[in-house]
């Protein structure tokens, strides 16, 4: 399979991320030159306006809460130190040797340490309110993504990306709750982050033989401060060899009921905090979020397309050569379409374009309904049916076109019969200027009427014949790329017939 090219939104952030650089570090020098421009003018001002109550010095709390702001902790640390000695080295002698009976090396000691407090204070408190921003930021990132996409593994990577890289845990993974064929219940993998092969290769997590798993599954959030003091995990050394010492479990929850587990992974022994409990617990109320909107969702798409398969169903009933036709031609439109490297949602929506490939042949007459030029041009007979069968994609187009979500694979009904050298129909379109769909349809369309049985009166081919077949018509029936994919398809076995003397 081809490799996915970056998305727009990734290759903008390619291009911008030097530039975003730069101006990272333009942004923290203008600040430092704005911090020492403001101890400079402090520091005249306390000089020249020094005075036995010394209150010029309140201004360096100006330039230690900013530095502390900016540059944290550290940036606190040396802003508190510079300005006592500021304060001690440029302050007039009279107004230090009259402002207090103290020596004066302790009173720039003590005003380094009110310095520093505030300093830290002042940093440790924007560090707890940026964390806060990042969380809110998080959090309605993933609900954006909850309520707009279709998709639960991608939800549900955001999510494990999140809480990894909010709490800076060693790793994160998300299990849901299946049942085996004996009735076991376990807890399958479904995605994560930071875990080697090796660990998520281990096996199943049978509830039954995991303690911690059957609290958690009566919805308890469970903390294990030290891995290798408990015997409550059924995977016990493979945690130890892992590097994992100590995890948080949080139960995800859908109406009430739970269906899988967030398990945080650390690499030291220890409790997590209330607050670390606090955000995991609210990742995972959005991951049961997203697991119970993709599930509404995968059955309503199953519902549609099942409509759909009964609708093709009918309409094939009419001609007993055709029953079968729409879900061969599915399975190799599915095939073919993941050669190609076609997204998940492409690959669904050319599986309700490929049943629905002849939906225009409802209305005209069943004499000539499959048009299957092959099989015409091998065994005899007219090629491509009768002239009113060939109107049967346009007709198709108008059924469809009104339909909103089936509008993009109007491509499939519409150019399933057209030729790489312009002598297909309805419209004689050549080259790419027919749409990628119709190329993939015009393919698996013609590899089912090459494979089936009885179908008009001559037997079905085998693998070689099929791949001879395309191989002589690459450039003038079909896209000679496709067709390079499709023998790659046939000679791996993922479409029947496979003959096993192909790859001989």
């Amino acid at each position: 399979m081809t490799q996915r090219a970056p998305s727009e939104r990734e290759a903008r952030a390619a291009k911008m991320k030097p530039v975003h650089d730069r101006f990272h570090i333009a942004r923290h020098g203008f600040a430092l030159l704005s911090v020492l421009g403001l101890f400079i003018g402090t520091t005249l001002l306390v000089r020249y306006t020094g005075n036995e109550t010394d209150a010029a010095l309140n201004f360096y709390y100006i330039p230690i809460i900013l530095a502390a702001v900016i540059f944290g902790d550290l940036g606190a640390i040396f802003a508190a130190i510079l300005a006592a000695y500021l304060t001690w080295a440029y302050m007039p002698r009279p107004a230090v040797e009259t402002s207090t009976v103290l020596p004066p090396l302790l009173v720039v000691s003590v005003r380094a340490l009110f310095y520093f407090i505030i300093g830290v204070l002042v940093s440790r408190l924007t560090e707890r309110a940026r964390r806060r921003a990042q969380e809110f930021e998080s959090l309605f990132t993933i609900a954006q993504a909850v309520n707009s996409s279709i998709r639960l593994q991608q939800v549900l990577q955001l999510i494990v990306t999140c809480v990894k890289r909010m709490l800076g845990i060693k790793a994160v993974a998300i299990r849901l709750l299946d049942t085996d064929e004996d009735g076991k219940r376990y807890f399958g993998h479904a995605i994560s982050e930071g875990l080697s092969h090796e660990y998520l290769s281990k096996g199943r997590v049978i509830v039954d033989e995991s303690p911690i798993d059957q609290d958690v599954l009566a919805g308890q959030t469970i903390q294990v401060a030290d891995v290798a003091r408990t015997e409550l995990f059924q995977y016990a050394d493979e945690l130890t060899k892992e590097g994992i010492r100590s995890m948080v479990v949080v139960p995800l929850m859908s109406k009430d009921r739970t269906i899988g587990v967030m398990r945080i992974y650390k690499s030291q022994p220890r409790r997590a905090s209330a607050e670390e409990v606090r955000l995991v617990n609210a990742f995972a109320e959005e991951a049961g979020v997203a697991i119970e909107n993709a599930g509404l969702y995968e059955s309503l798409q199953e519902s549609y397309y099942e409509t759909v398969r009964a609708l093709a169903r009918a309409l094939e009933a009419r001609d007993e050569d055709e029953v079968g036709h729409a879900e061969n031609v599915t399975l190799a439109m599915d095939a073919l379409a993941s050669e190609v490297g076609c997204s998940k949602d492409e690959v669904e929506l050319l599986r309700f374009g490929a049943t629905l490939h002849d939906i225009g042949k409802i209305g005209l007459s069943t004499t000539g309904s499959t048009g299957g030029d092959a099989w015409s041009a091998m065994f005899g007979g007219d090629e491509g049916g009768d002239e009113l069968m060939t109107l049967h994609p346009i007709m198709g187009r108008s059924i469809l076109e009104p339909v909103k979500f089936l509008q993009p694979i109007v491509p499939v009904v519409l150019y399933h019969h057209e030729n790489y050298d312009g002598t297909g129909y309805p419209e004689g379109l050549k080259g790419e200027e027919i749409p990628l769909y119709g190329r993939l349809a015009r393919i698996a369309n013609e590899y089912d009427l090459l494979t089936r049985r009885s179908r008009r009166g001559g037997p079905p081919l085998s693998s070689k014949q099929i791949i001879a077949h395309f191989l002589e018509g690459a450039g003038t029936l079909y896209d000679p790329e496709l067709v390079k994919l499709l023998v790659r398809v046939i000679k791996r076995g993922d479409l029947e017939p496979v003959d096993e003397t192909i790859g001989e």
